[in-house]
């Protein structure tokens, strides 16, 4: 008897079908035809209803999960909450905590915090440690999917063993795309574009180009804002994402928004969002990612100059994506692409990414052509705020399974650890 049977539409090899899919611990036994009867601990029966549609999980290769002491603006419970309530069944949590995780113990600390409170499954990245034998302990553990390079540590005198290091390990090298030399600040919303120009991801890559060479191909520029850094990088071997609000949002929004816009990088001009489609259009661009920065009200209430960058993202990032395939930008299965083969690709993950017989059952359940808006007070999330508030949306997250487990259903988170 299989743990889990869902029958209706699937996302199968590249195409919608109608079908069934069985799990049993943990795995996906088998895809089957419409007709395929077998009996389930869960059935999940949506052979009658055309809204729903059944994709891989969803893997989000850029999160901030907080934690630590920075559990007042987010935490691993909370924070995966909100992933499991947007369809998100992996996330790949960020290093700059309080302490940041340069460490071995402050690692394990994490990874025990994970391990305690995570409700999808997670992998961490390490931060640039002061000391190259630190990157051996970091890189060695299991549950750390690669290296995670700030702007300031451009110019750290261990930067290149450890991206040697990272890579011998087969562990990714994620770079936040901003060149230190190149970057500004100012009191006036809608003009960080200016201050932190798009020179400084080109500088970026053109530094990175020169400093590794031929190493660039194990490199992974995240959360990019143009056409022609996503040119640049791809040209050279190296992967790149974005996020929602780069490609639907522009400078006029942290005008009007002030600080609850305010994001690193910043957001930018229409025309460079235009570029920017195009390349998510024509497949230039490998991945999507939330970039999930939550602060606290109160921070993000601060003077524009003074309060922090970041917006939450991990509730709305598959609705917002998805509104660009009711706008025919992108098709369904760039989604899948974009959002779970490619994420799990390049972050290595085994047998993850598809609907398929032996693959882990981690999917994610969408109910399709409801309108409703953004609300983000119904947020999981500690932080409750987005420059989305009340967007249209028409992509309802129904359910989303962890490795065989139901942990978010019909608008509730149900799993506890």
């Amino acid at each position: 008897m299989a743990d889990i049977v869902y029958r209706g539409n699937i996302f199968y090899r590249g195409r919608i079908v109608k079908g069934t899919v069985t799990v049993e611990n943990g795995i996906i036994k088998g895809v089957h035809g419409e007709a395929y009867s077998e009996r389930a601990e869960t059935v999940l029966d949506y052979s009658v209803e055309n809204g729903f549609l059944l994709i891989p999980g969803v893997v989000d290769m850029h999160v901030h999960l907080r934690g630590l002491e920075l559990s007042y603006k987010e935490d691993e419970s909370s924070g995966s909450a909100a992933a499991a309530a947007g369809g998100v069944v992996l996330v790949a949590d960020m290093p700059n905590t309080r302490p940041q995780i340069r460490s071995f113990n402050v690692l394990k600390e994490k990874i025990k915090s994970l391990k305690e409170k995570c409700i999808v499954d997670y992998l961490v990245y390490v931060g640039v440690p002061s000391r190259i034998e630190e990157a051996d302990s970091l890189l060695s553990e299991k549950k750390v999917a690669g290296l995670k390079v700030y702007p300031e540590d451009y110019h750290s005198p261990i930067l290149g063993e450890c991206v040697s290091k990272s890579l011998e390990k087969r562990k990714l090298v994620v770079v936040h795309p901003e060149h230190p030399e190149c970057l500004r600040e100012t009191t006036v919303p809608g003009m960080r574009w200016r201050y932190r120009p798009l020179r400084a991801e080109l500088e970026s890559v053109a530094y990175f180009q020169e400093k590794f060479g031929n190493m660039i191909s194990g490199i992974h520029f995240t959360h990019i804002t143009s056409f022609e850094t996503a040119v640049r990088a791809r040209a050279l071997g190296a992967t790149v994402d974005t996020c929602p609000h780069y490609v639907l949002l522009n400078n006029s929004y942290e005008k009007e928004y002030g600080c609850y816009g305010k994001v690193n990088p910043p957001l930018r001009p229409k025309t460079i969002v235009q570029g920017l489609l195009i390349a998510l259009r024509t497949g230039l661009i490998d991945c999507i990612s939330s970039d999930h920065a939550p602060h606290s009200l109160e921070e993000k209430q601060r003077s524009f100059m003074n309060c922090p960058s970041g917006i939450p993202g991990l509730e709305t990032m598959l609705p917002l994506t998805w509104t660009l395939v009711e706008k025919n930008v992108i098709s369904v299965s760039d989604i899948v692409k974009l959002m779970c083969r490619n994420p799990s690709r390049i972050l290595g993950l085994h047998r993850m990414g598809e609907i398929e017989r032996g693959y882990v059952a981690s999917m994610t359940l969408l109910k399709l052509g409801e309108e409703y808006k953004i609300k983000p007070e119904n947020f999981y999330s500690k932080a409750k705020y987005t420059p989305f508030e009340n967007f249209a949306v028409k992509c309802r997250i129904h359910a989303t399974i962890v490795k065989g487990k139901i942990v978010f259903y019909d608008g509730e988170v149900i799993a506890n650890k």
